[in-house]
């Protein structure tokens, strides 16, 4: 195994080349030595042995990727207008959507509905007169005899973009609402670009590290970046967060959700902590009814994440037993950590959740599958009805899915161990979805009323990652190979459609037929 000294991630350090210790010093040589250096379809063994790069480990980190490349006309996007435009493209499409649907000031609707104009925006007008006038968070007379203000500050209000409402008139909490939406729906979209580019790409120009090294060329930055801001936005945009978009107080803690995964990735990678400790802080300051969706994920992501990291990790491959021990209660003391942040908003929540019939919930009697996979797999494809009441879970991230999955299967330079974890992953999350007992239990042992699958968010991340590394392959695949996977998903939507038509309308399996086809013919000038 060789093992090669890690690098930081620095967009302000595009011009400046951090080499190895005995590494060819490529920034002066040609461009034929330089492709030399890293030469498409070899191992990385190969690449590495040809020119003496094993030499250089010291450090328990990931496979370095130098940078190749200078500023002028090879410049491409930068890290941070990757993340500005996976903020600005969701941001903008929401808002012209908000706009057609003739929401104010370009018509008479609002996103209020349902519990978002009875009881959430009610509760952020109490909370301005509140931070405005006396001042006492714990309690208020407001409803009966007086309730507990503090745990429902806790629930509903704890987002620091809440302090934006001093901005508008008491009159415009409507309008603040609206803005408060659209910001949170692109800080879904900004992190999860900054997370592609820290956790799986060096420098946010090469394509993960747990790919084999591979030639440096203009089209790999331009794709990679490409890759970052289209899968991102697909997150932003996904199903869940159109959805439940009226469910104001969750969508801080999605955002957030990205940024501790990244901390998860550091974590492993180099043992830094901080990053993973202060962003679970913040999503359980947020909303910690979110916040025990995306622990319970961690939980079950850490063991995926650390075996497809472990082949490229000095110490795993030393001492693969202390390390994987050492790792692990080095994230269980960070999480611990990151829980007695938050204690000052969680533990009074804790003890007033007590008091609440939701604790009195009994583990169902007869566990049961609920549907069918081939109807599951119906609810990605584009123009599904939105499941509000009840309904299958909302796990719509773009109808690429249909073709990228596969093409993630089938991805050669993606190794067999990281695939068969994330696959298996992916099977547990349906039966999570479609076994009553273990639903249960992500819901935090507590039967939802309403709203169903409150968890599927964290699907839509699983998927996407699979997806974003599918992406940042589609060159290395044949025409053959492309033929397949996009025409078996046109395949599903004419089955689904003739199969299920109480499911999947015509609206739905045409317009995914057409946008499938569109994208293969995209594809196939790639290759």
């Amino acid at each position: 195994m060789n093992n090669h000294k890690d690098f930081n991630t620095d967009d302000r350090s595009e011009a400046r080349l951090k080499m190895p210790p005995n590494s060819p010093r490529l920034h002066r040589k040609s461009r034929v030595e330089r492709d030399e250096f890293l030469t498409i379809g070899e191992t990385e063994a190969e690449t590495f042995e040809k020119n003496g790069a094993q030499k250089t480990a010291s450090h328990d980190s990931v496979i370095p990727r130098p940078k190749l490349g200078g500023r002028g006309r090879h410049r491409r996007l930068s890290g941070r207008q990757v993340v500005g435009l996976s903020f600005l493209i969701p941001f903008a499409v929401l808002a012209l959507s908000f706009i057609a649907m003739g929401f104010f000031p370009f018509g008479e609707r609002t996103p209020l509905t349902i519990d978002l104009y009875h009881q959430y925006a009610p509760f952020l007008v109490q909370m301005r007169d509140k931070m405005t006038g006396d001042f006492n968070l714990f309690y208020s007379w407001n409803g009966g005899l007086g309730n507990n203000f503090y745990a429902l500050f806790a629930y509903y209000l704890s987002s620091p973009l809440n302090l934006l409402l001093f901005l508008f008139p008491a009159a415009w909490v409507t309008e603040a609402v609206t803005l408060l939406t659209l910001l949170k729906v692109g800080a879904a979209g900004a992190t999860f670009a900054y997370f592609l580019r820290n956790a799986f790409c060096i420098w946010g120009e090469q394509t993960v590290c747990l790919d084999p090294p591979v030639k440096e060329t203009r089209y790999s930055r331009t794709a990679t970046s490409f890759a970052v801001v289209m899968t991102s936005s697909f997150f932003a945009l996904s199903g869940f967060m159109l959805t439940y978009s009226w469910d104001i107080m969750w969508l801080d803690a999605i955002a957030l959700m990205p940024l501790m995964m990244l901390g998860l990735h550091r974590l492993i990678r180099d043992g830094r902590f901080m990053t993973y400790v202060l962003s679970l802080a913040a999503i359980l300051l947020c909303n910690y009814y979110i916040a025990l969706f995306i622990c319970i994920f961690t939980i079950f992501y850490y063991p995926v994440c650390y075996f497809s990291l472990a082949p490229y990790l000095k110490g795993a491959a030393q001492k693969p037993g202390r390390h994987f021990i050492m790792r692990t209660l080095q994230v269980a003391g960070a999480s611990l950590l990151g829980a007695g942040v938050s204690a000052i908003l969680s533990i009074p929540t804790y003890l007033s959740l007590q008091l609440t019939s939701a604790s009195t919930d009994k583990f169902p009697e007869v566990w049961a599958m609920r549907f069918s996979m081939f109807d599951f797999i119906g609810r990605h494809l584009p123009a599904m009805p939105p499941s509000i009441r009840d309904g299958l879970p909302n796990v719509y991230t773009g109808v690429l899915t249909f073709a990228l999955i596969p093409l993630y299967i089938g991805a050669k330079h993606i190794r067999l161990g990281e695939k068969l974890l994330h696959l298996i992953f992916l099977v547990f999350m349906f039966i999570s979805f479609n076994l009553n007992g273990l639903d249960f239990i992500w819901h935090g042992m507590h039967y939802p009323n309403q709203l169903p699958y409150r968890y599927s968010f964290v699907y839509s991340f699983l998927v996407l990652i699979m997806c974003f590394r599918a992406l940042t392959q589609v060159r290395s695949f044949k025409a053959r190979t492309l033929a397949m996977a996009f025409g078996g998903g046109i395949l599903y939507a004419i089955l689904a459609e003739a199969i299920s038509p109480d499911l999947v309308d015509h609206t739905s399996a045409y317009v995914a037929i057409v946008l499938l086809a569109i994208y293969f013919l995209i594809a196939l000038t790639l290759v």
